[in-house]
């Protein structure tokens, strides 16, 4: 014998399943860590979901002795807003919102009705691979048979392939321009005016103005590439256009839309 120590084979093969073991320690920390975060946002979300229910539930039923105020068409704004959020893309979030739309007459954009509101909602959803809407301000001016309420607010929507194929298909041959938007986000200030009735408290009519060109301008940081994108952009005003729509029917249903 030398009198060196030897390592037994078995301690080598018992170190390599250790080392087994804590990779896959690992990776199943990782990925329940992953689940727990796929999980906090999906808790978000129907959070935002249940507190647009709440308002609205409390709005179309108000306490019998309580008098109408005008508070009450500001709460119809805010409640949107939470339900809205990030986009409507259950049969929870229609449920939510269907009660806050006037269920005679609902007027969409100066021709559109609450079919077409959802349809478009349904286009945000699917153009774009992710969505958030938020109200940064709600005023109220008070009428004789409704209020008008004006929100001030931002739509954040991050774009993909698709939202090139669908919107701006003219761009696809420009990899440089390809390559400048997939990824990123895009912030666009909205005003949203809403007629609420006084009588039901509800949405009777809804009127978006959207500043795509500003805030594409300023994500690419060129007038010039602006007007390539916005040429061919099948984007009018706050609508989003499918193949089978007429550009020409909805840009002049947008630009001769009359208050109620």
């Amino acid at each position: 014998m030398d009198g060196t120590r030897r390592v037994p084979k078995t301690s080598a093969v018992k170190l390599a399943q250790a080392r087994a073991l804590q990779r896959r320690q690992r990776a199943a920390v990782c990925s329940y860590v992953a689940h727990l975060e796929a999980s906090v946002n999906e808790l978000r979300r129907a959070t935002a979901r249940l507190e647009g229910r709440r308002e609205a539930w409390a709005i179309m039923h108000p306490a019998p002795e309580r008098p109408l105020d005008h508070t009450a068409s500001a709460r119809v704004g805010a409640a949107y807003f939470d339900i809205c959020r990030f986009g409507i893309v259950t049969d929870h979030d229609v449920t939510a919102l269907r009660p806050l739309l006037a269920a005679d007459g609902f007027d969409f954009m100066g021709g559109g009705g609450v079919d077409e509101l959802f349809d478009q909602w349904h286009r945000y959803a699917t153009y774009f691979a992710a969505f958030e809407m938020t109200c940064h301000h709600i005023a109220v001016s008070p009428a004789e048979t409704s209020d008008v309420v004006l929100c001030t607010s931002t739509m954040r929507l991050r774009l993909h392939r698709r939202t090139l194929e669908c919107l701006f298909p003219h761009l696809l041959v420009r990899e440089d321009m390809v390559q400048r938007l997939v990824g990123r986000e895009l912030a666009v200030p909205m005003t949203l005016t809403l007629y609420v009735r006084h009588d039901g408290c509800q949405i009777q009519s809804m009127h978006s103005d959207l500043a795509f060109a500003s805030s594409l301008a300023e994500l690419l940081g060129s007038l010039e590439d602006t007007v390539v994108a916005m040429d061919g952009a099948r984007v009018h005003g706050p609508w989003l256009l499918a193949d089978d729509d007429d550009d020409a029917s909805v840009a002049a249903r947008s630009l001769t839309y009359k208050a109620p």
